[in-house]
């Protein structure tokens, strides 16, 4: 797979984290993944369609997506994945599918993506058979992000 399609999904969580002031983002960690699609709690899933098919997952835990729902809700407390703190968690999965789909269109590579969908609970797993994916850990602040990019290239 050709790092100039990935690395704009990473960017993205570089780029956009930090406009909802997290203060420190970096990656942390890159590893090879076939078989299965794990959760640590909190899943966001964007599919793909266009010159690009398949699905970008980010993938966090659950205390990650609250401090990630009270930084994106201004700071407000957040002590339980309620509705609207699901809603802030599947809108940054937005915003970085989104991110990443216009720097894919300035290399010329255009993208569709779906609504994200979001799944809760430790204890889920996806089969992906014959799929390989990439997923890159990003850490911000004391929050852990991994970015899965299960994508197939069409051009």
């Amino acid at each position: 797979m050709d790092v100039k399609i990935l690395l704009p999904f990473v960017e993205a969580v570089a780029n956009v984290l930090p406009q909802m002031g997290f203060q420190s983002v970096a990656r942390s960690g890159l590893k090879v993944t076939k078989g299965m699609v794990g959760n640590n709690g909190v899943l966001v899933n964007i599919g793909l369609v266009g010159m690009l098919a398949g699905n970008v997952i980010y993938n966090i835990t659950a205390d990650s997506a609250k401090n990630i729902a009270s930084k994106m809700m201004m700071g407000a407390p957040v002590s339980e994945l309620d509705a609207m703190a699901q809603s802030a968690v599947c809108e940054l999965g937005n915003m970085l599918a989104a991110n990443a789909a216009i720097a894919l269109e300035a290399l010329g590579v255009q993208i569709d993506i779906s609504p994200p969908g979001l799944i809760i609970g430790s204890s889920f797993t996806a089969p992906d058979p014959g799929a390989k994916g990439i997923v890159v850990e990003m850490k911000a602040d004391d929050s852990t992000i991994e970015v899965t990019m299960l994508i197939i290239p069409k051009i």
